[in-house]
């Protein structure tokens, strides 16, 4: 996944793109500072198959292809790049052969009185940030009930 630092995106309007047989494509920067005022950070991604395994050109230039689609003009504005070919998006997919997420520790923390845990590894529900929010939810009522007893 390249990451990009532009001097200026040539085309502000476009923030995001995503296609079910493209790369994904965002301005981060869009959203929070991670770049220098009128400047632009840019993430490309592909998700790989599993199994594959990265191959640094072929996926350079099928994100740099992309990044024509999306924000034809970028390579003049190009500052700074970075890419990581092979970042895990999760450590594991909840399977049922291998008893789906109920293997995840629960909110109550075991010969912990009064101490709860969230997070997106916490809980039987969702995954990544709707598990953090379920866990989180679920960690506060106990906190509650535990205060209120």
């Amino acid at each position: 996944m390249p990451d990009l630092g532009l001097a200026s995106l040539p085309r502000p309007d476009v923030l995001f793109a995503l296609g079910v047989d493209r790369p994904l494509f965002s301005v981060h920067s869009a959203a929070v500072r991670l770049a220098p005022e009128g400047a632009a950070l840019v993430h490309t991604m592909r998700y790989l198959e599993p199994g594959e395994k990265p191959d640094r050109h072929r996926l350079i230039a099928e994100l740099e292809e992309f990044m024509d689609l999306t924000q034809p003009g970028w390579r003049e504005q190009e500052r700074a790049r970075q890419f990581l070919p092979a970042m895990p998006a999760i450590s594991s997919i909840p399977l049922a052969a291998t008893g789906d997420t109920n293997g995840r520790p629960g909110v109550v923390v075991q010969n912990g009185e009064g101490l709860f845990i969230c997070g997106d590894w916490v809980g039987s529900a969702g995954l990544l940030s709707d598990a953090a929010a379920l866990s989180g939810r679920s960690a506060g009522e106990a906190a509650v009930a535990f205060a209120q007893r």
